[in-house]
């Protein structure tokens, strides 16, 4: 029998998690992921301008490291990394001013040495909006003056918005190698339970799916007392901590813990995940 304690459902920022498209007050952009491989070289990127004043927009590539909890840092020397797809994708146009309501296509396209490593490489698309910030100055004899005499000058200021999405590139055959250790069930610093495990990514490619954390009680009775949805895991080991539902907030529980990774196809999210998982862990407690 299979339980659902009150289910807590996360969608992490590192998830990049990005899902069919992606919007913000000042613009919307779709796909919300750039998938690319040696049989896709070319897509195309819809941004739109949904604000009600125009807008110019920088676009430019960005590599980010992972770290605990799926926590991104942008590195400053991304062509030197490996796994670095910041110099295999080109895009065009790189400066877009757009005004209300307006759309305009992006058309990224791989471009790589003959002799580069079959793996899966990575990097994010930045879409950086330029700041807008006018000075004026009134020489009107009605303009604001100071208490000195002096004419004001006005300035007019908005905030910017900075989004990022995720590009995948497949280069010929990559092999997946992710496992999980040190599952334990704890307490954070506010008292509330958590399960801690170590995702070990030492394979050529980067999963992207969700996390199920199921508790075996001594019955035998399953409950998925946590659901972690659409992340990538990139390479190396990742520290996550995870926060979970279990009877009276308790780790003083018996039976055993067994979290999951399920993959997830990155250009259909919303489809089903895989029956079996990619990797798990379990513990007794």
């Amino acid at each position: 029998m299979k339980k659902h304690l009150g289910l807590q459902v996360l969608v992490l920022s590192a998830i990049q998690i990005f899902l069919g498209s992606l919007s913000h007050a000042t613009i919307s952009i779709s796909p919300g992921r750039l998938v690319l491989s040696d049989n896709k070289r070319t897509e195309a990127i819809s941004l739109k301008n949904t604000s009600n004043s125009t807008t110019t927009v920088l676009v430019d590539t960005v590599y980010y490291k992972m770290g605990p909890n799926l926590n991104l840092e942008e590195v400053k020397e991304k062509d030197k990394v490996e796994t670095s797809a910041t110099t295999l994708v080109q895009f065009s146009p790189r400066v877009i001013t757009l005004k209300p309501n307006e759309t305009q296509l992006i058309r990224a396209m791989t471009h790589y040495p003959k002799n580069l490593s079959a793996r899966m490489y990575r990097a994010h698309l930045k879409f950086q909006e330029v700041p807008n910030t006018t000075f004026s100055e009134d020489d009107s004899d009605e303009a604001p003056r100071s208490s000195s005499g002096k004419q004001q000058v006005k300035m007019q200021m908005h905030s910017m918005f900075s989004i990022s999405i995720p590009i995948q590139l497949t280069h010929g055959a990559v092999t997946e190698k992710l496992a999980i250790s040190d599952l334990t069930l704890t307490k954070n610093s506010h008292g509330d339970p958590v399960v801690k495990a170590t995702f070990n990514n030492s394979g050529t490619t980067f999963p992207f799916g969700n996390i199920s954390v199921q508790w075996i009680s001594d019955t035998n009775a399953t409950t998925e007392i946590g659901k972690f949805g659409r992340m990538s895991i990139y390479e190396g080991k990742i520290p996550l901590e995870l926060p979970v539902e279990v009877p009276n907030k308790s780790i003083a529980i018996r039976g055993k813990i067994k979290m999951q990774f399920f993959k997830l196809n990155p250009e259909q999210p919303n489809e089903q995940p895989a029956q079996e998982p990619t990797a798990e862990a379990i513990i007794t407690l």
